[in-house]
């Protein structure tokens, strides 16, 4: 009887062992899509803090290490959504933004979401569903799509305008799910606001279109390879104009019939689960005094927000102000925060950056202005809250 319940004992601890590195195991692979101003590289960072920073692909291999695939594509740092959108779906090998949109003479794919298919269905290891055939699997595959910031709005682009080459399908076909983490789903207001101040500028020595231009494209060299021409284009399309009313920003809409803004002229599609996830600063912590400014600006424009972007925009419930609109589908859920280990002082909130590599109370062996992290009151984990997302994709059934 002894033997029979030490037996029954170790077969249970076994059992909780196996399933253990499985709650992220979703039945299809991971996408993370990326934000502005950065590469795949210095994305999703982890906790961990290794040579000066997080650890790189930290959210990547947290995720692996409970049982999901993911892959994360590289894009360029700026970009309109349209641009991004396919370098997301397809990157090529090139020294050239062209080369890299695979409009060279022999373009040759290396990096994106046709890439990550033809991966993973060339592996029967990694498959989460029983495709039988690698043929089979190129034709019924989907993804979940995670994006942070203007990896969210590029994304849906990639969704709802583009084919699968692989199997001349639309895209939306091939993904079951895109969840959206801070996203600039409805532009910022701080982008607008830098477009007037630009446009409004006579002072030859101001900062025109031309220098912000410059600037973005020379800081895209450093943080991507390459020269990226209409670097510009970026900052439109975080524009809440641009977003929201109209994708031609010279446009007023009172005077004249403007063209259909990014949303409703990409809107979503019922096919595909959308679902968002907002973060917001309470107060203003030691590590957010370097963004006091824009989160009281959002804060008289636009309301609650995390120092870059409204919830109201990261929740995407609009999808324009024109009546036409198309439905977004999507749903909200909710404002994400960290933990207190002081029962009478709420968590500070989360940064927009916090999401994906910036500092964030508690986090890490991290001394934010004059406040160690690691004696903080606050918590927060970046893997951690990516993995519970993924477990909850998981249990969904994507």
């Amino acid at each position: 009887m002894k033997n029979f319940i030490l037996f029954l004992c170790m077969a249970v601890l076994c059992s909780v062992a196996a399933q253990a590195g499985d709650r992220n195991a979703t039945h299809y692979p991971i996408v993370l899509s990326h934000h502005w101003s950065g590469t795949a590289e210095v994305s999703f960072l982890g906790d961990d803090w290794v040579d000066d920073d997080f650890r790189a692909w930290g959210v990547k291999l947290a995720l692996e290490s409970e049982g999901a695939i993911v892959y994360q594509p590289d894009k360029v740092p700026y970009a309109s959504h349209e641009t991004r959108g396919r370098l997301l779906y397809r990157k090529c090998a090139g020294d050239t933004l062209a080369e890299q949109l695979c409009e060279g003479p022999d373009p040759q794919t290396i990096d994106g979401v046709e890439a990550a298919m033809m991966d993973y269905c060339g592996d029967q290891s990694k498959w989460g569903i029983d495709y039988q055939t690698y043929e089979n699997c190129i034709e019924q595959i989907k993804i979940n799509i995670v994006c942070h910031s203007q990896g969210c709005p590029d994304s849906r682009y990639m969704i709802s305008a583009m084919t699968n080459r692989l199997t001349g399908h639309p895209m939306y076909e091939h993904v079951a799910s895109w969840t959206s983490i801070a996203g600039a789903n409805n532009g910022t207001s701080l982008a607008d606001l830098a477009l007037s101040m630009v446009d409004d500028c006579d002072d030859p020595e101001c900062l025109g279109p031309d220098f912000v231009e410059a600037m973005l494209e020379e800081t895209g060299v450093k943080e991507n390879g390459i020269w990226v021409p209409r670097g510009y284009e970026s900052l439109v399309a975080l524009s809440r104009k641009y977003m929201t009313k109209t994708m031609d920003i010279s446009c007023n809409p009172l005077c004249r019939t403007c063209p259909k803004s990014f949303n409703e002229a990409f809107p979503n599609h019922p096919s595909v689960y959308y679902q968002t996830y907002s973060g917001a600063i309470r107060w203003l912590h030691p590590c957010y005094e370097d963004m006091e400014q824009t989160w009281l600006i959002l804060m008289l424009l636009e309301g609650e927000n995390d120092g870059w972007i409204s919830v109201k925009s990261q929740a995407f419930l609009s999808a324009g102000s024109s009546p036409d609109a198309p439905p977004t589908y999507v749903a909200y859920r909710g404002n994400v925060t960290g933990e207190s280990i002081l029962w009478w002082l709420c968590h500070p909130g989360i940064s927009h950056m916090g999401f994906n590599n910036a500092r964030v109370p508690g986090m890490g062996q991290v001394d934010c202005g004059g406040s160690p992290n690691n004696q903080d009151a606050f918590y927060f984990s970046r893997e951690g809250f990516y993995q519970d997302v993924v477990e909850d994709l998981k249990n969904m059934g994507f």
